[in-house]
């Protein structure tokens, strides 16, 4: 946990603090309070803040399927990031930094990339580095 972060919950009047592994804990193994934050780290420093605001039991309408669980309420919406040669196709390589592209990094698709980034032999055409991209945007849910 990000020094930051272990300051702000001291500030706001939490001194104990019990840290858990993901892979290990299930939401039933938690004991969590209304209104009270946790913080989730994931990738040694990535940070989210959590808050239970309301719980309630199980009724007899609800469904009964437990892979039907945890409900999701609300999921972002992002745009999906579009190739910036023909504008068309979705992004799947990301092409940086010694790009002769406007943008840096810019963000193509296979189509665009083996068109002007290689030439007919598959090398590349001018100085780069490239990496595959992926945009969870074009995954159905």
């Amino acid at each position: 946990m990000g020094q930051r972060a272990k300051e702000f919950i001291h500030s706001q009047g939490h001194t104990s603090m019990k840290i858990q592994f993901m892979q290990d804990t299930k939401l039933a193994d938690l004991t969590c309070r209304l209104g009270e934050p946790y913080v989730y780290i994931h990738q040694g420093r990535c940070e989210h803040l959590l808050v239970f605001r309301n719980i309630c039991m199980r009724q007899t309408t609800d469904k009964i399927s437990l892979e039907d669980y945890p409900i999701c309420t609300y999921l972002k919406k992002f745009k999906s990031v579009i190739c910036r040669i023909c504008e068309e196709k979705a992004s799947r390589i990301v092409v940086a930094p010694k790009s002769t592209l406007n943008d840096s990094p810019c963000f193509i698709c296979n189509t665009c990339f083996a068109k002007f980034a290689l030439d007919e032999d598959g090398e590349k055409s001018f100085p780069f580095v490239s990496a595959p991209f992926f945009d969870k945007n074009t995954v159905k849910h």
